[in-house]
C-alpha cells in the first residue's frame, strides 16, 4: 500500500476518534440546512461535536481559584519573552481562560474546540488567543470564529502531521498588500513549536486593551500545507508552499501575519481564493488529503 493511501486511512481514523466541543453559542445561520450540525459532522467525518453554552464555560472560568490562576502564571510566565500591554489582572483572567478550557476537555474527553470568539469577548471581555495557542502545542486543536469547518481542516492537518497547526484569514491578492508569488494567514494565535523564539512577546487583542495574544517569528523555509474545508463541508481546498516569515501585526491586523512563499502559481479562477479562513501545518500532505478526500466523499480543489 503506497504511503499516500496509508496516511489517508490513517486520517479517518484518526476523525472517528476525535472528539470535539463548541463553546458559545453557534454562530448564526451556521447551523442548519446544508451547514454543520453535530449530527451531521458525526455522520459525515465521524467526529463528535459536543455544544458548551457561553454559560457553561463563563461559569467555569470564573470557579477558576485566584492561587490555582498565580500558580499557572508562574510557571506560563517563563515563556513570556517580554510583557507589553497586559497587566497582572489580564495575565491571570487569561491563565483561568487556560485553566477552564482545559477543565472542559478533560471533562468531556475532548480534544478540539472551536469557540465563537467574537460573542465571548463581546458579551463577557474573555479572550481564548493565547490558551488556544498553549492548547494546540499540548495536542487539545482549538480555532476560533465558531468556524467548525475550519476546526475539521486543522483536525485534519494535525492528523497527518501529528504536529501544531494554527489558522488565520487568508489573504492572496496584491491590492491587499501581498507580494506575487505569495500569500497570508494572519490570526491572533501562534503555538510556540511553531517558532524558533524561546517564548511570547505577549501584547493585547488588536490594541484594545483587552485580552491577551503572544506573538512568536513562524520558523522560515519549512515545507506548508494550507488547506481549507467548504463551508458546506463537501470539498476540500489545498494549496502547498514553504513558510516565508511573519511580522506583528500591530493594531491595523491580527497579531500574526504568516508570508507562506506558493510552490505553484493560483490561478484566479480557482475556487480556493473565495475561503476566508485557511489551516495550517508544517510538511506537505496534499497527497494523504487527496486519498481521505476519496474516502470521504469529498471534492479536491488544489493549486
Amino acid at each position: 500500500m503506497c504511503q499516500a493511501r496509508e496516511d489517508g486511512e490513517r486520517l479517518i481514523r484518526f476523525l472517528r476518534d476525535m472528539r470535539a466541543l463548541y463553546v458559545g453559542e453557534p454562530v448564526e445561520n451556521v447551523v442548519g440546512e446544508g451547514a454543520w450540525s453535530p449530527a451531521r459532522v458525526r455522520d459525515r467525518f465521524g467526529m463528535e461535536l459536543t455544544l458548551v453554552s457561553t454559560r457553561e464555560f463563563a461559569t467555569g472560568v470564573e470557579a477558576v481559584p485566584q492561587d490555582a490562576a498565580m500558580a499557572e502564571l508562574a510557571r506560563w510566565g517563563k515563556k513570556f519573552v517580554e510583557v507589553v500591554e497586559p497587566g497582572e489582572k489580564d495575565l491571570l483572567k487569561t491563565c483561568g481562560i487556560y485553566l477552564a478550557l482545559r477543565q472542559l476537555s478533560e471533562e468531556y474527553r475532548a480534544r478540539a474546540i472551536a469557540m465563537n470568539c467574537g460573542v465571548m469577548r463581546e458579551q463577557q471581555r474573555l479572550v481564548p488567543c493565547l490558551p488556544f495557542a498553549r492548547l494546540i502545542d499540548e495536542g487539545i486543536i482549538s480555532g476560533c470564529e465558531g468556524d467548525v469547518p475550519m476546526l475539521l481542516s486543522m483536525v485534519m492537518l494535525h492528523g497527518l502531521s501529528r504536529g501544531a497547526v494554527l489558522m488565520g484569514n487568508f489573504r492572496h491578492s496584491p491590492s491587499q498588500g501581498i507580494s506575487k508569488g505569495e500569500v497570508v494567514v494572519n490570526h491572533c494565535i501562534i503555538p510556540l513549536s511553531m517558532s524558533r523564539d524561546r517564548g511570547f512577546r505577549v501584547r493585547d487583542f488588536h490594541g484594545s486593551s483587552v485580552g491577551v495574544t503572544g506573538y512568536a517569528a513562524i520558523m522560515t523555509g519549512e515545507p506548508v500545507t494550507l488547506l481549507a474545508l467548504s463551508p458546506a463541508m463537501d470539498e476540500m481546498n489545498i494549496l502547498e508552499g514553504i513558510s516565508a516569515g511573519s511580522t506583528d501585526g500591530g493594531t491595523s491586523q491580527c497579531r500574526v501575519v504568516v508570508r507562506i512563499s506558493m510552490t505553484k502559481n493560483i490561478s484566479v479562477e480557482k475556487g480556493i481564493l473565495e475561503s476566508p479562513h485557511m489551516a495550517m501545518a508544517f510538511g506537505h500532505w496534499q497527497a494523504g488529503l487527496r486519498e481521505a478526500a476519496k474516502l470521504l466523499s469529498l471534492r479536491v480543489n488544489a493549486a
